[in-house]
């Protein structure tokens, strides 16, 4: 009996040291993954101010584009308002030179039809002057 009892016992005490060595076995590891929990916790947060980095640049680079949309949209707006000045102007432009057209029209006529008249009235004071001058001819021809 003494001996199972041994046994027992060093049964016990050797489940101890495996236990032991287990847990020696177990606390060197957690230390081994201390050590890289340590590296990889470095790492992440490289990792995170990386991303945060990141996520500022795409951030502001958003805002930019989005503002550069507004300045396009803006632009875009200002050149249709000038092509719209442009066409109106230039439809006015045509009708003013319509209207000067007919006017330089209207006033050749005019001066044509003045010139004509003036050309009839001076004909005909040439016509009334030269029968003055024929009478006045005949008046001296029947004196002498």
């Amino acid at each position: 009996r003494s001996r199972s009892r041994v046994e027992d016992r060093n049964i016990r005490i050797q489940a101890q040291l495996d236990q032991a060595n287990e847990d020696t076995r177990r606390a060197k590891q957690c230390s081994v993954d201390e050590g890289r929990l340590d590296a990889e916790i470095s790492k992440n947060i490289e990792l995170k101010q990386s991303l945060e980095s990141s996520e500022q640049q795409e951030f502001e680079l958003r805002s930019r584009s989005e503002a550069t949309h507004r300045e396009n949209a803006a632009l875009k707006e200002d050149m249709v308002q000038y092509q719209k000045r442009v066409r109106s102007l230039d439809r006015k432009l045509q009708m003013a030179k319509n209207e000067g057209t007919a006017r330089e029209r209207q006033i050749r006529n005019s001066q044509y039809v003045k010139l004509q008249k003036l050309r009839d009235e001076k004909e005909q004071e040439m016509k009334s002057m030269k029968k003055n001058l024929e009478a006045e001819r005949a008046i001296r021809l029947d004196i002498e």
